[in-house]
C-alpha cells in the first residue's frame, strides 16, 4: 500500500469518527437536562406504601400540603439569612450580626427537622394496626427522598 492510499484511508477513518462524535453530541443526552423524576410523585407512592383508604388519603394530602407550605416559608426565610450571611465574603468584612444570623439559620434548620418529625407523627396517627406495619418502610423511603438518596434521582448539579 502506497502512502497516498494510506492517507486516504486514514482521512476517511477520521472523517467517520468526527461524524460519529457530531451525531453523539446532537442526538445524545443533554447535560443537566434529566427531565422530571421517574415514576409518580412521592405523595402518591406514600399512599401506596401506607395502603391508605380514600378518607385517609384526603387527610394525608391535606397534611402534606400544610407541611409543604410550612417548609417553603422556612426555606425562603433561611435563604434570605444565608444570602446575608455569605454577603460578608463580598466585602471582606464581618457583619455586626454575624453570630445572630448563624443562630437564626440553625434555628430554622431545627424547626424544619421538628416540623418533619411532627408531620410523620401526624401521619402515623392516621394509620390503623395493619397500616402501621408499613410505617417503617414509609419513613425509610421518605428519608431517602428528603436526603435525595434515591437511586432513580438525577445527580445534583455541581458548580
Amino acid at each position: 500500500m502506497d502512502r497516498l492510499q494510506f492517507y486516504k484511508y486514514g482521512m476517511l477513518a477520521l472523517l467517520l469518527l468526527n461524524l460519529g462524535l457530531i451525531a453523539l453530541l446532537l442526538l445524545g443526552p443533554k447535560p443537566g437536562r434529566y427531565g422530571p423524576p421517574k415514576g409518580p410523585h412521592f405523595r402518591e407512592r406514600a399512599v401506596d406504601i401506607l395502603e391508605l383508604d380514600s378518607d385517609q388519603k384526603a387527610i394525608f394530602y391535606n397534611l402534606a400540603e400544610k407541611h409543604g407550605k410550612e417548609m417553603g416559608v422556612i426555606s425562603h426565610r433561611q435563604k434570605d439569612y444565608l444570602r446575608s450571611y455569605f454577603s460578608a465574603l463580598k466585602t471582606d468584612s464581618r457583619l455586626e450580626n454575624f453570630d445572630s444570623l448563624l443562630d437564626s439559620i440553625t434555628a430554622l434548620d431545627t424547626k424544619k427537622i421538628t416540623l418533619t418529625y411532627e408531620h410523620f407523627n401526624d401521619i402515623r396517627s392516621l394509620l390503623n394496626e395493619k397500616q402501621i406495619l408499613n410505617f417503617d418502610k414509609f419513613v425509610h423511603k421518605a428519608m431517602n427522598n428528603i436526603l435525595q438518596n434515591r437511586p432513580d434521582s438525577p445527580p445534583l448539579k455541581r458548580f
